[in-house]
Formats: C-alpha cells, sequence, structure tokens
C-alpha cells in the first residue's frame, strides 16, 4: 500500500518538474541553506561548553570574513571540528568525534550512528582531499564543482516519492566553464548492509534518467548515485559484483582511498 502510494504520488508531483534558476540571494531557496548554527550547553555542563562557545567566537569572525586559510586550524578542537570546505555553498559544517562534547547544535548536518563513521563526513572530506590531487585537477580543469547537503525534508529539501520519499544527502554540481553545460548527481553516501540491490533509492539511477528527458532541457543532466560506506563482502544476500553494482551507480567508499570519487566523476561525464 505504501508503495503504491508513493507511485501515485510520484506521478501527480512529476507533472510539475521544471528547471529553474536561482541564486543565493532568493527569498525563498528550494533549497536548505544554514544560515545559522544554534548551540546548546548539555545539562550540567554550562561552565565547560562556554569555554568551547568561547573559542567559537574567533572561528564565528572568520567565518564571517570569508577567511578560508585561517580557518584550517578549527578543523579538530577536541571531539569538535568545523569542517571548512570552500565548495560547499556554505560552511563551516560542523562535526563531532564522539558524544563527549560537552553541547549540542542544530541544524544537525550529518547522521551518526554508533560503532560507525559517519558517510557523509567521509565522503566531503574525501572530496575536499580529492579535488587537490593532479588526477582530479586534470578531470575538472574545465568545470566549476559546487556541493550543497540536501535537508531531509518537503519543505527545503529535493526529494522523490517513487523512491520511498528518498532525499539524497547531497546535490553536486558541475558547469563547464566555457558552454554552462550543468551536471546534477544526486550523490547518497550511506550504508547498504540490509538493502537488496534493487531497491527502489539504488533503482533511481534510472528513474532520474526519465525525469531528466521529461525535463528536455539539453543544458542539464542529472545522475543519481549511492556510495556505499559498507564493504561489499558484508553486504547481506548479496549475488552481484563490484562491477554490477557500479552498473547501477552503486561505487564503494572503502579500500581503495579516494578511487571511487574519480570513477563516479568520469561516469558522470560519459552519461
Amino acid at each position: 500500500m505504501d508503495k503504491f502510494y508513493h507511485a501515485i504520488k510520484n506521478a501527480y508531483e512529476g507533472q510539475f518538474y521544471a528547471v529553474t534558476e536561482f541564486s543565493l540571494d532568493d527569498k525563498d531557496l528550494p533549497v536548505q541553506i544554514c544560515e545559522q548554527y544554534t548551540l546548546t550547553a548539555k545539562d550540567g555542563q554550562n561552565n565547560e561548553a562556554q569555554e568551547v562557545f568561547d573559542r567559537l567566537e574567533t572561528l564565528k569572525d572568520l567565518v564571517a570574513k570569508g577567511d578560508v586559510e585561517k580557518l584550517a586550524p578549527w578543523k579538530e578542537d577536541g571531539s569538535f571540528r568545523a569542517i571548512t570546505f570552500d565548495r560547499h555553498l556554505f560552511y563551516p559544517l560542523l562535526d563531532k568525534k564522539d558524544e563527549s562534547l560537552p553541547f549540542t547544535w542544530s541544524p544537525m548536518l550529518f547522521d551518526y550512528t554508533s560503532h560507525t563513521q559517519s558517510s557523509e563526513v567521509k565522503f566531503v572530506l574525501d572530496l575536499q582531499s580529492y579535488i587537490n590531487t593532479p588526477a582530479a585537477a586534470e578531470l575538472l580543469k574545465d568545470y566549476e564543482l559546487y556541493l550543497l547537503r540536501n535537508a531531509d525534508n518537503k519543505y527545503r529539501g529535493l526529494g522523490f516519492a517513487l523512491a520511498g520519499n528518498f532525499y539524497p544527502d547531497f546535490l553536486l554540481w558541475l558547469v563547464n566553464k566555457e558552454t554552462g553545460q550543468q551536471y546534477l548527481t544526486l550523490v547518497d553516501p550511506k550504508g547498504i548492509r540490509n538493502m537488496n540491490h534493487d531497491d527502489a533509492k539504488i533503482e533511481f539511477y534510472k528513474e532520474i534518467k526519465s525525469i531528466e528527458a521529461k525535463l528536455d532541457h539539453s543544458d542539464l543532466i542529472l545522475n543519481s548515485f549511492i556510495l556505499s560506506i559498507t564493504p561489499m563482502k558484508d553486504i547481506l544476500n548479496n549475488s552481484l559484483s563490484e562491477e554490477e553494482f557500479a552498473e547501477k551507480n552503486v561505487l564503494f567508499m572503502v579500500g581503495n582511498g579516494t578511487a571511487y570519487l574519480g570513477q563516479m566523476l568520469k561516469k558522470i561525464f560519459v552519461q
């Protein structure tokens, strides 16, 4: 019944897909831009939290000035980390290494599960590292690259009903500097240990091309990728090879450094 409902919803919403130009100055963006974080001390830890808050005032001033180089030392402060990635449409992206911090914040942009690394954090850090490599410089020499954390709700995020109300974690834009050709790729880093290879979120790599065809906008290429933080050997009831997963735009984030990012970008440019 739930799948039927989402199919009907998708058929209805599909009538209204359109390509719209917007800028970060627009009052009602179709995506969520984090304008500020709200930090709250945990119960009984006001003094400890205030010590960190005082240091964060310096971080706040540097962000306001857009001084990316001076933000580098803030990449780690104990269990707290401010990820400064100038290709992301806003920064810093706040991250925690564990639960020992004396404060919380909102919005919390990354998902955390016990005993596992945040796949979203790994993706951002890997991409930040990868784009500074000679291989990436050659591959992307004709392109501008932009990244945005997608909101996970229908009010400020980009989602798709047919794939089980799928809100991919990131929107990745590649724009050709000369022609203006745009490649918008939906990127969802996640664990897939319990996912079937025909899961709607995986199969969405085909549906997104149908949406692209309906838009009939030759300057926009759409793609969808699942980036698995689960090693292939740990996937339950799996009958596919790594190559067969790659054909479905499922790439593995572990075991070979940032090679999966080069693989993804090359697939984007040929689709």
